[in-house]
């Protein structure tokens, strides 16, 4: 794996280690996401 993606799983473990809830609504509201299928996320991500 890339040095990025490595720095990235650790920074997204640390981050976990302390999520705290918080005030968030239980449970989560609606979510919109928007995607588009011509973009490939592993080359904007320098994986590919």
């Amino acid at each position: 794996m890339s040095k990025t993606f490595n720095e990235v799983l650790l920074a997204n473990h640390e981050y976990s280690n302390d999520f705290n809830k918080g005030d968030l609504p239980m449970p989560p509201g609606p979510i919109l996401t928007y995607m588009d299928a011509r973009l490939d996320p592993a080359i904007y991500m320098r994986l590919s």
